[in-house]
């Protein structure tokens, strides 16, 4: 048994159940070891706990918008005896989340690892109560899934509706020999995907659409497609503090690639490609004649030049005026 790692997991808050099935041994096992190398066990349960005060307390914050928002979207709002408390269990991946939640709440609890299927699952939960019923009384309820309410002082946030995206939300590329497409979706319950499709539509102009869940009656997506949801992209993250790693950097290289895939294709003037050269395609209504690749943007310009002399000269159904 690799003791090292025993207490590594233990103190990145590995519950028991997941101990013993990992390190295939029993409990007590478990402790005497921890024992000996100096901590002894504890169950979370029982260990003290520490947090801001003024967490949710000004919605003006980024972060309180943005926090409430994932907390809607992937959080959840136990109620047990007296006590209330909030777990928010991911995949290891997104771990970076948690760790600024909990930076946010100035929490000492541990962020705690499980087993889920084929899946480690990193999971970050705190109880204080003071917290918690400030959350309530925005609307935060046990057993939210899709019935969740978008409060409305938050309704017009993009830092809450980042939140949220980051939460339940998906940013998608389709490429194809000629293209690439992107959207923006958010699922949700019915009140969710008409809030988020009222602010887009305000904010970007976006047409979103909503369609029904084609397995339940209850979920609905909200999405975004084209130069609108690149438009989205921006609105949301390209100011941001706070954010998924993880769909931050796939927001960041949505702008750049559309920016690139998008440039205005005037017939009468060349392109720049990645790798530093220059393409040059001129058409007219229905017809796009591709002239090729060139090292520079004079190259270029040069042989649309020559091809429309060419064309013109030989009255062509092409007909190109270079100067347009």
């Amino acid at each position: 048994m690799n003791k090292e790692k025993l207490l590594f997991d233990y103190l990145n808050g590995m519950v028991s159940k997941d101990l013993v099935r990992v390190y295939k041994t029993n409990l007590k096992k478990i402790q005497k070891i921890l024992l000996e190398m100096g901590h002894p066990y504890k169950d979370a349960r029982y260990r003290s706990s520490t947090y801001n005060s003024k967490a949710f307390s000004n919605w003006d914050e980024e972060e309180a918008a943005y926090f409430y928002g994932f907390i809607l979207g992937d959080g959840c709002l136990h109620e047990k005896r007296n006590t209330k408390s909030i777990v928010i269990g991911l995949n290891t991946r997104d771990i970076d989340i948690l760790e600024k939640f909990k930076k946010y709440l100035g929490s000492s609890n541990k962020i705690g690892s499980r087993i889920a299927g084929k899946h480690q699952v990193s999971q970050f939960s705190f109880s204080d109560k003071e917290i918690i019923d400030r959350l309530i009384n925005v609307g935060l309820a046990p057993r939210k899934s899709t019935k969740e309410t978008i409060p409305a002082h938050l309704e017009s946030n993009p830092h809450f509706w980042r939140g949220l995206v980051d939460a339940d939300g998906s940013l998608n590329t389709k490429s194809t020999h000629a293209n690439r497409s992107f959207s923006v979706s958010l699922v949700g319950s019915k009140q969710t995907a008409e809030k988020f499709k009222l602010f887009c539509d305000k904010t970007v102009n976006s047409e979103a659409k909503i369609r029904l869940h084609t397995k339940s009656s209850n979920i609905y997506y909200c999405t975004v497609t084209g130069q609108n949801a690149r438009k989205l992209v921006r609105l949301l993250y390209e100011d941001a503090q706070v954010f998924l790693d993880r769909k931050y950097q796939i927001a960041m290289d949505v702008q750049k690639d559309y920016d690139f895939l998008n440039i205005k294709r005037s017939n009468a003037q060349p392109l720049p490609t990645k790798d530093g050269k220059w393409t040059m395609q001129v058409g007219d209504k229905r017809k796009t004649i591709r002239l090729g690749v060139f090292d520079t943007q004079e190259d270029a310009i040069k042989a649309r030049d020559a091809f429309v002399e060419e064309f013109n000269r030989n009255k062509s159904g092409v007909y190109i005026n270079s100067t347009s």
